[in-house]
């Protein structure tokens, strides 16, 4: 059947990897002191026909042990309209974390995440709702997608 198929096309965040050296050195002073960093991401209608953008939750953080849970915070003004084969424009997303998260994340006791849910409705008026979960990678500096079944899915 020819239908919007809105899927996230990415999530990049270049201060994860190597926090900048005023950042590190605050980092490294005040261990409980949160820093903010920034996510970008985006996502792109996969269909042939138009997607309206119903809602656009995104969110980030550390999170010790297991998957983060699903949270709402509209991050773009709506609706929004996405041709078939047509990208929103890069959105940024910022999260906060602690030295000690941070420090704990780069070790492997727990782990950075970035999830977000698209929901949107087809031409034919039928409701879709594409939900992501990816986990920041040292060893690869990306996000890859994580094995939480409850925040990886499409509709």
């Amino acid at each position: 059947m020819e239908r919007a198929y809105v899927f996230f096309s990415s999530a990049t965040s270049e201060s994860i990897q190597t926090p900048g050296e005023v950042i590190s050195l605050i980092m490294a002073q005040n261990e409980d002191k949160k820093i903010i960093f920034k996510i970008a991401y985006s996502f792109k209608n996969h269909g042939r026909t138009p997607a309206i953008i119903n809602a656009v939750d995104v969110c980030a953080a550390y999170v010790e042990s297991g998957f983060p849970k699903k949270v709402a915070s509209n991050a773009l003004p709506l609706p929004l309209v996405i041709s078939g084969g047509e990208s929103i424009p890069e959105s940024s997303y910022g999260y906060a974390i602690t030295g000690v998260e941070h420090r704990k994340a780069k070790a492997g006791d727990g782990r950075i995440f970035f999830w977000g849910t698209v929901a949107y409705q087809d031409v034919f008026e039928a409701s879709h709702e594409t939900s992501i979960c990816a986990q920041w990678s040292f060893s690869e500096s990306r996000f890859v997608i994580s094995k939480c079944k409850q925040l990886n899915y499409y509709t």
